[in-house]
């Protein structure tokens, strides 16, 4: 039986993008309208696997907060970003540095 082996920083990769998945679907979008799947590939050819449920769980939540909205085209949905969803992204952003001297902090006291 192989003993498996844990990989402290691909572990706190998967919990930091879990955490700001939201995020991460707003950068996306910001960029260009897309659809569930291609936001799925962008992940993906990122080096981000993560279950499609998990993002179009996290695209309807976002929908639902007025941040992002689904139009249907033919088959598929594509999502584009609001002015309200522009908005929580640049606040966001704007405490990018805050945010990493709490992270900073929580490790340095660990």
């Amino acid at each position: 039986m192989l003993a498996s082996k844990f990989h402290p920083l691909r572990e706190l990769r998967i919990r930091v993008v879990r955490s700001f998945l939201d995020i991460i679907i707003l950068l996306i979008l910001r960029k260009k309208p897309s659809s569930g799947y291609d936001i799925f590939r962008c992940l993906v050819n990122a080096g981000i696997v993560m279950s499609p449920g998990t993002i179009y769980d996290t695209l309807h939540l976002l929908e639902r907060k007025g941040y992002i909205e689904g139009i249907w085209d033919s088959r598929k949905k594509i999502y584009s970003l609001t002015r309200r969803g522009e908005e929580y992204l640049k606040a966001f952003l704007a405490e990018k540095e805050s945010i990493l001297e709490v992270m900073n902090e929580i490790l340095v006291k660990a």
